[in-house]
């Protein structure tokens, strides 16, 4: 017993002996990442359900939900709704490979979405697509909860970490805070925002932000699936900004979480985004990923009108899963 305590106790001298040389030369975000890891130990393996088999994984992954709700919904109140999302993504940081990706999930995916009262409280699930699910509850928290629930039980019962949500009119106040995001117009704008020419590189102002990652109806094919690449590419432009703000001001990004917060619903909080935002700037980018599958109208029993719909295929949702969970089928 004598040894096994001083060995712990070696350990620990040792791993506050490694923090304080350390800290001399390093940012407070840096600094923080090193307390967080020290303190927290993450659970490391995981398992899914998919289809009728069941995986695990064994990589230290979190996983947060970024929701992006358009101009629906209602007030607070008994009769509350709450916005649709438009813009659905998770995004996975793993710490066994220090990688960092998003899986962008299309608004209309058909999945298992539960109906709530304005209480929170469940009664009864139907498939529906995945944007609707922020429709029920009585509070922006419960839509975001009732989402996130939604999306893990699309991905096999994947354990999801949180979220962070903000309305797409805020894409604005987004886009200024890390200095505009540069874009090579996809699709044609006259009609949504003559001054976006398709081709053509631009620093987007404020305004145009909101349009490019919004515009739907009026530019080019007017799908979803061509708004979802504009989004990837804004995306793929903000990561960029985040992280070249973030090698000039180590407080940066908690500068951001401050700015943003009236705005926001989440449960991350801004030692969570320190920590996730060292991972971006120091691990390696896999990219967006997307599912493959079928799109279709149907028409809907509510309003008699066709609505858009997208069944993702089974075998895309295992093959993406296993290249960013590095999933085994148990046997």
């Amino acid at each position: 017993a004598a040894a096994a305590v001083l060995a712990l106790w070696l350990v620990l001298e040792r791993a506050e002996g490694q923090l304080a040389r350390k800290r001399a030369g390093e940012s407070p975000l840096e600094r923080e990442e090193e307390e967080t890891e020290l303190v927290i130990p993450r659970q490391v393996r995981g398992e899914v359900k998919l289809g009728k088999k069941r995986y695990t994984y064994d990589h230290a992954v979190e996983n947060w939900l970024l929701v992006g709700t358009d101009g629906s919904g209602s007030a607070p109140g008994e009769e509350y709704h709450g916005p649709m999302a438009d813009f659905l993504a998770l995004a996975v940081f793993d710490r066994t490979e220090k990688t960092y990706a998003l899986l962008q999930l299309d608004r209309n995916t058909v999945a298992e979405v539960w109906m709530m009262n304005a209480d929170g409280s469940r009664y009864a699930s139907a498939q529906m697509p995945l944007c609707t699910a922020s429709w029920y509850g009585g509070t922006p928290e419960q839509g975001c909860e009732n989402t996130v629930y939604a999306v893990s039980r699309f991905l096999g019962g994947l354990e999801i970490d949180g979220y962070y949500c903000l309305n797409m009119e805020d894409i604005g106040m987004l886009n200024r805070l890390v200095g505009g995001v540069e874009v090579t117009v996809e699709g044609d704008f006259s009609e949504a925002d003559p001054s976006l020419k398709e081709g053509e590189r631009v620093l987007l102002t404020d305004e145009q932000a909101v349009s490019y990652v919004r515009s739907r109806m009026n530019v080019g094919d007017g799908s979803n699936e061509g708004r979802m690449g504009r989004q990837r590419q804004y995306l793929e432009g903000f990561l960029e900004k985040v992280k070249e703000r973030t090698r000039e001001s180590g407080s940066f990004v908690n500068d951001l979480y401050r700015q943003l917060g009236g705005a926001a619903v989440t449960t991350m909080t801004d030692r969570d985004l320190s920590r996730l935002a060292k991972r971006v700037e120091q691990g390696r980018s896999l990219g967006i990923f997307t599912l493959e599958g079928e799109h279709t109208e149907e028409r809907s029993e509510a309003d008699g009108l066709n609505h858009a719909r997208f069944y993702a295929d089974e075998g895309s949702v295992l093959r993406v899963m296993t290249e960013l969970y590095h999933l085994e089928e148990e046997p």
